[in-house]
């Protein structure tokens, strides 16, 4: 399904459930594979998870480079959701303002 959705994309925005430990090798594998093939930024969201330290370290034990934004989340939460949502929204507008990279 990735390799469908890498064709035009302006931004990653990747879920990880903090709580399903035995996702995350195949998680991380992923989440390098798509940022260093698309080279566009990303929102890391981090489900089930209410602590921003806890979300960055796993995020980025995952291999979310320190530029990319993570979002401590409880997707069962609407506006929980809604935080996620802004955020990539904050974070494709930086981009558009910025221009592309080179």
């Amino acid at each position: 399904m990735t390799n469908i959705l890498k064709g035009d994309v302006d931004i990653v925005a990747f879920v990880i459930d903090a709580e399903a430990r035995q996702t995350h090798a195949a998680a991380g594998v992923e989440l390098r594979s798509l940022l260093s093939e698309l080279r566009v930024p990303a929102v890391i969201a981090v489900n089930r998870c209410d602590d921003q330290d806890m979300a960055d370290r796993m995020a980025r034990s995952l291999g979310a480079l320190a530029g990319e934004a993570v979002v401590p989340c409880q997707l069962i939460d609407s506006e929980s959701g809604r935080e996620v949502i802004v955020e990539i929204l904050l974070t494709l507008l930086d981009s558009m303002e910025k221009g592309p990279a080179d």
